[in-house]
């Protein structure tokens, strides 16, 4: 079923439309949404934020961000893009690519970035990836969950530049997910009746995807050879259904080694983490995926650094004698006329940081401080803090204070 006519508006419109691929890669683009026509009367729509037409700060990564099934839609009209906060708050300059697929088909819910049979789509993404890498000299970072995640790590596996990979709870091979997505994605991308969609059996099935030029499975056979491939962190629920039919067999083919503790690896800084982070196929905590994000953003990190850091984590707070510990306490009090203090017993962390919002819209934040309070002047209003502590081993959680009303 064709989508209604795509509704930039909450993008703020789009800053620029291009005739073709090849304008694109051979124009200057600015912030804002990026459209590119593509044959068949399709688009391939971009976000941009920041300036990144030319050499940016070395030995840092420019996140680059893909989207996981959206459960929520009901027809309501692409594109659809992720990231847009957690990039604004890791970075100056980020890229958030729409998957066509899902704006050309009201009721789609999740396509993988593998556009229509014999589109080319998973190459079209690799060549803008690769010019905005060639343009900004710098590392990639490819970030996404679930069905994102999967077209994060397809598109790293293409690219001709240095890349790293951030996934929590991808499909490996989609042909694997959910029979009830997997069933509307094949209609939509095969020129086939969907009868006979429904007649394939799972190798018919994959036979007509590559055919088409898609790809299906996500594979690392030369890994060991492309050092373009620098860092995998692959974040997975232990709980989910995922760690059999996508990560353990995706392990396999990557000749990933059991390294103890839920991780999982290989000679090279590619390593995964299959732990208790969240419920199911949920994704990890913001801030979890927050953190690594931000860890990653620094090109000399290693990934499996990051990942021992929150099993360490995750194992001290399981093991921890609950009903004996003491509550984390995170208040918000007057400290004096026209002044409220926000502050937090969690004395063991390293360092704090505090958001300030009133009314329910962010109006400050600090950066990371060593005192566990922090005061700030006040007008009439509802405020709330949201405080963020930073761990010795450099994970970061975060509490909401109560709120106070300051009146007018």
């Amino acid at each position: 079923m064709n989508a209604p006519a795509r509704d930039y508006r909450r993008f703020g419109d789009v800053s620029a439309e291009w005739p073709s691929l090849v304008a694109f890669l051979n124009g200057t683009w600015p912030s804002g949404v990026n459209s590119i026509r593509l044959p068949q009367d399709n688009h391939l729509d971009l976000y941009i934020r920041g300036s990144i037409n030319a050499a940016r700060k070395q030995r840092t990564t420019l996140p680059v961000f893909f989207t996981g099934a959206v459960s929520t839609r009901d027809g309501n009209p692409g594109p659809f893009f992720s990231g847009l906060r957690l990039g604004t708050e890791i970075a100056d300059a980020f890229v958030s690519i729409a998957d066509p697929t899902m704006s050309d088909n009201a009721y789609l819910r999740l396509a993988w970035y593998t556009g229509r049979a014999g589109a080319a789509l998973q190459a079209t993404i690799a060549a803008v990836l690769n010019a905005v890498a060639r343009r900004t000299t710098q590392e990639l970072l490819m970030i996404g969950g679930s069905g994102g995640g999967f077209a994060a790590l397809d598109a790293a596996t293409r690219l001709r530049h240095p890349a790293s990979v951030l996934v929590w709870n991808p499909q490996t091979n989609l042909l694997d997910y959910s029979p009830g997505p997997v069933l509307d994605y094949l209609k939509a991308v095969l020129p086939r009746t969907p009868s006979d969609i429904l007649r394939m059996t799972r190798s018919e099935r994959s036979a007509a995807l590559t055919c088409g030029g898609i790809t299906h499975e996500i594979t690392l056979p030369t890994r060991r050879l492309n050092s373009r491939l620098r860092r995998i962190v692959y974040l997975q629920n232990s709980g989910d259904t995922h760690v059999r039919d996508h990560a353990m067999p995706f392990f396999a083919r990557a000749g990933f080694e059991d390294l103890g503790d839920g991780l999982y690896g290989d000679q090279a800084d590619c390593t995964a983490l299959v732990a208790d982070m969240s419920p199911g196929h949920k994704p990890p905590s913001p801030d979890t995926i927050r953190y690594v994000a931000q860890a990653l953003i620094n090109t000399r990190t290693t990934g499996r650094r990051v990942l021992r850091n929150i099993e360490r984590d995750l194992h001290e707070e399981s093991s921890a004698q609950t009903p004996a510990a003491p509550q984390r306490r995170h208040t918000l009090t007057v400290a004096g006329p026209g002044i409220l203090r926000a502050g937090t017993s969690d004395a063991g962390a390293r360092s704090y940081a505090f958001h300030i919002y009133r009314d329910d819209a962010r109006i400050h934040e600090t950066g990371w401080l060593r005192e566990s309070s922090y005061e700030f002047a006040v007008t009439p209003g509802r405020y709330l803090v949201r405080v963020y502590a930073l761990s010795p081993s450099g994970t970061r959680s975060a509490h909401n204070t109560n709120s106070l009303v300051v009146p007018g």
